[in-house]
This record gives structure tokens, C-alpha cells and sequence, in this order.
């Protein structure tokens, strides 16, 4: 079975705030029915913003398509059939239940003055920050194949901090990896993220085949804006680098002196 369901521009639009994070139609009692009756359904959801999935634990596969457009379903059958594997990263944090969101645990839906109280925790290093485990962690995103991570070095030099390290495809099919670099900076004298997103870079491979990463970081991925002296501020310290699959699929950590 599969199932394409989701959301539309009539409900999932700007200018007006959603009833719930919920979907529409009895789409949470017909999914469930669907999946008990055949644990092999796929579940496609169409949407633009986060939904509630109550029912995650028991899809064995559900593929995010966002509003793809006039070919968005030959894109579909090109992936459901493995014509092609899928390589996407989802660019933003989906939470278990509306409770979990940011306008939730600081108070701001509908508020008449929005005053922004997650401060710069916005996204993932809310969630991070805040303990609270989503759904699908930042970055999230599966292929057909498999992705070994390895051999992480740091090099300072007078641009910046050089990272480099290996991506080897392990599985049986060609497919694409998106490797995603975070910086951490465990001491310092503002309120930080637990870490943020520096640079990311994707590698088309094929089965057994490894490719270099090389990614260089400056000053600017390390500082912060300072908003007593109106700037950008590097302190001196120890700051670790991490690269990984998402945002909560950490695969290689190492740290630096700046």
C-alpha cells in the first residue's frame, strides 16, 4: 500500500495560523488502519510545515515530499520504485507534538506582540538546548544505502581550522550523502547553542567508493555577535567540531584551540 496524504495550500499557507500540527480529514485514524492491515504501507506526506505523526513507530517508511510540483509525482515513482534513492535532508526540526515547538514552550502563539523570547535558540538548538528529543532531528534524511564516516582531521592554519574527513558509501546502491559540519563552543561568556550548523557538503557515491571531505572554517564560524560592543566577538578557548548525517547523528567529533 501506499499512502499520499499530507496537507494543501488551503490549510498550509501563510497568513494564518493553524488550527493544530495535526492532519486533516481523519488522515490519524485511516493511517493506523492502513498500517495494522498491511505493516508494509508507505506512507507519503505532502506539506510544507511540521505535522503530528502519532502512528511514527509503526510506519516502517514515510517519505516527506513537500510541494513538488507538476513532476513532483513522477519524482515520487522514480524513488518508490529505487530508480533513483532518495538524498534529501530536512531543513528544519520536526517535533513529536505541537507542545514541543518553540511558539509553545515560550508562549508566543497568537500573541498580539511577538518578542521572540527563544532568543537565538531557534530551530534545532532550541530543541538541543532545551533537552527535548524530536521526531526527526535537523538534517534528518535516509537513503537506500548506507554511509560510513572516518578518519576526521583538523588542521589550523592562517585562514582558519581545516576539516577534513572521509564519507565511504557501504550499502549496494549509488546514492548521495549531504555531511553536515557543527561547531560547539562549550565555554563561553554569552548564552550559546549546544552547537550550530558551519557547512555542510553532499558526495554522490557509488557502492564501495569513499570521497574527501574539505571544508574550511574561518573566524566567522566561531564567534558570535557580541550585543555589548555591536559587533562580532571570538573568544579564545577550545571549541569542538562534529560531523555527522543531522544534527542528531553525530558521527565524528574532535576539538581545536582558537
Amino acid at each position: 500500500v501506499i499512502y499520499c496524504g499530507g496537507l494543501d495550500h488551503s490549510y498550509d499557507t501563510e497568513s494564518i495560523d493553524k488550527r493544530s500540527m495535526r492532519l486533516t480529514n481523519g488522515q490519524d485514524v485511516i493511517i493506523p488502519k492502513l498500517l495494522n492491515a498491511n505493516p508494509n504501507t508507505v506512507v507519503v506526506i505532502t506539506a510544507g510545515s511540521p505535522v503530528e505523526m502519532p502512528w511514527i513507530d509503526s510506519a516502517k517508511a514515510v517519505l516527506w515530499t513537500w510541494y513538488a510540483g507538476m513532476e513532483g509525482g513522477n519524482a515520487l515513482a522514480d524513488i518508490l520504485i529505487g530508480k533513483v534513492s532518495p538524498s534529501g535532508k530536512m531543513p528544519f526540526t520536526l517535533p513529536r507534538r505541537y507542545e514541543d515547538t518553540p511558539v509553545a514552550r515560550y508562549g508566543e502563539y497568537k500573541a498580539e506582540n511577538c518578542k521572540y523570547n527563544e532568543d537565538i535558540l531557534v530551530g534545532y538548538r532550541g530543541f538541543e538546548y532545551d533537552g527535548i528529543e524530536p521526531m526527526f532531528p535537523f538534517g534528518h534524511g535516509l537513503s537506500y544505502s548506507r554511509f560510513e564516516y572516518s578518519d576526521l582531521k583538523l588542521t589550523a592554519n592562517e585562514n582558519g581550522v581545516n576539516v577534513e574527513f572521509t564519507v565511504k558509501n557501504t550499502g549496494n546502491l549509488k546514492a548521495a550523502e549531504t555531511a553536515q559540519i557543527y561547531v560547539s563552543d562549550p565555554v563561553c561568556s554569552v548564552k550559546r547553542p549546544k552547537k550550530e550548523l558551519k557547512a555542510f557538503k553532499k558526495v554522490r557515491l557509488s557502492p564501495g567508493e569513499s570521497a574527501k571531505i574539505n571544508v574550511l572554517l574561518t573566524d566567522a564560524d566561531f564567534s558570535f555577535y557580541d550585543e555589548k560592543s555591536n559587533g562580532w566577538k571570538l573568544e579564545s578557548g577550545d571549541f569542538n567540531i562534529y560531523a555527522g548525517a543531522s544534527s542528531g547523528d553525530i558521527r565524528l567529533s574532535g576539538s581545536i584551540s582558537k
